[in-house]
C-alpha cells in the first residue's frame, strides 16, 4: 500500500488516469475495497447465518462469496439478456413455491418423540444437504416461524402446533411429497 500511496503522491501519468488528475500527499491516501466493504457491513446487518439469499447468475462473485462466508445459503437463479440479467418476480415465486415449503413431513404425537426423530434425522439430512425443522407446542413459536421462513426440506411436527402455524399462514403443506405418521395413537 505504501507504494500505491507514494505513486499517487508523485502525480505520475498512470496515477492521473486512475485518479481523474487529482494529486495529494501520500499520507492523505486511503486505499479501500471500494463498495465491497460497505456491502459486507450491510450483509452483516441484513442477514443471519442460515438465511437463504437468492441472487442472479451471472452475478458478482464477491457478493456470493461474502454471503457464503457469513453462513448464508446462496441460491443462484439463472438470468439472461431476456431478464436483463436480473431475477424476475416469476423466478422468485417459482423458487418460493418449490423451496419454501417442506417436501417431507414426519408427524408425531408428542414433543418427546419429535425431538428423538429430529435428533436421529438431522445428521442424515445434513449429510445430503437437506434442512430439517422441529415444530411442537409448549414453547414460543417465533424460532419455528423463522425456521419456516428460511425454508425447510423435512418438517418434524406435532399436530397441534403444525395446525396453528398453518392457520396463521406461516406454513403450507402444498409441496409435501412424502409423509410419515410415526407411532399414531389412534
Amino acid at each position: 500500500m505504501r507504494i500505491v500511496r507514494e505513486e499517487f503522491g508523485k502525480g505520475n501519468d498512470f496515477c492521473k488516469k486512475i485518479t481523474y488528475g487529482v494529486t495529494g500527499e501520500p499520507d492523505q491516501v486511503a486505499v479501500t475495497t471500494g463498495s465491497s466493504g460497505g456491502f459486507t457491513a450491510l450483509f452483516l446487518a441484513a442477514f443471519d447465518p442460515g438465511d437463504v439469499v437468492l441472487m442472479g447468475r451471472p452475478g458478482y462473485p464477491a457478493y456470493r462469496n461474502t454471503l457464503q462466508a457469513l453462513g448464508c445459503r446462496v441460491v443462484e437463479l439463472d438470468c439472461s439478456e431476456a431478464t436483463r440479467y436480473q431475477p424476475t418476480v416469476a423466478m422468485l415465486e417459482e423458487y418460493a413455491g418449490a423451496h419454501g415449503a417442506p417436501a417431507g413431513l414426519i408427524l408425531v404425537p408428542t414433543r418427546e418423540l419429535a425431538r428423538q426423530v429430529e435428533a436421529s434425522l438431522a445428521p442424515l439430512a445434513d449429510a445430503v444437504g437437506l434442512r430439517t425443522l422441529l415444530v411442537f407446542g409448549g414453547v414460543g413459536q417465533n424460532p419455528q416461524v423463522q425456521g419456516l421462513k428460511k425454508g425447510v426440506d423435512v418438517l418434524v411436527a406435532c399436530p397441534g402446533r403444525l395446525e396453528d402455524l398453518i392457520g396463521q399462514k406461516h406454513c403450507s403443506l402444498d409441496a409435501v411429497e412424502v409423509s410419515v405418521l410415526d407411532e399414531a395413537d389412534h
